[in-house]
């Protein structure tokens, strides 16, 4: 209903849209506000850079998800929180773990193509798996920085 109001509303304004700007229209994150709110507080406890706010973020996601699986972003939070987790130390290293992440970005990227964020995190995670020398085995240099210029830095001192 509320896709039909919008369009009478466009179709009022004679406005010209491209294609591409009727599909950003028609998709839409999620018509779930519970699973937004869930993924807006997991982005809060991700930022916090500790071993506790990353499994916090990702169960947060995980529960976004479960109310709604079409939440692209959310796919590709976790992927990326799951990612950083290993990277800070957090948890085992390991190619299944990472393999795992990598589906959950795809997964994102084929929910919700034209967020910029689940690219990213698609992108991050291929980062990863190609085996970039991100900080590994110095997770006290990259635990409370995440700016690139701090991160070049912690792998300087390496």
């Amino acid at each position: 209903m509320q896709d039909e109001i919008t369009g009478k509303i466009v179709s009022a304004l004679v406005i010209q849209l491209s294609a591409r700007e009727k599909v950003d229209l028609a998709l839409k994150a999620t018509r779930n506000v519970a699973a937004y709110e869930l993924f807006l507080k997991g982005r809060r406890f991700d930022r916090l850079g500790t071993k506790e706010g990353l499994e916090m973020a990702q169960a947060l996601y995980r529960q976004a998800i479960q109310l709604d699986p079409r939440l692209g972003r959310a796919f590709g939070a976790l992927a990326r929180t799951r990612t950083r987790a290993m990277i800070w130390g957090f948890t085992e290293r390991s190619a299944q773990g990472l393999d795992q992440a990598l589906e959950l970005a795809q997964q994102a990227v084929s929910l919700n193509s034209s967020s910029p964020q689940t690219h990213w995190a698609l992108g991050y995670v291929h980062k990863e798996n190609m085996g970039t020398p991100l900080s590994r085995g110095n997770t006290r240099c990259t635990r409370r920085r995440h700016g690139l210029q701090s991160r070049l830095m912690c792998m300087r001192s390496q």
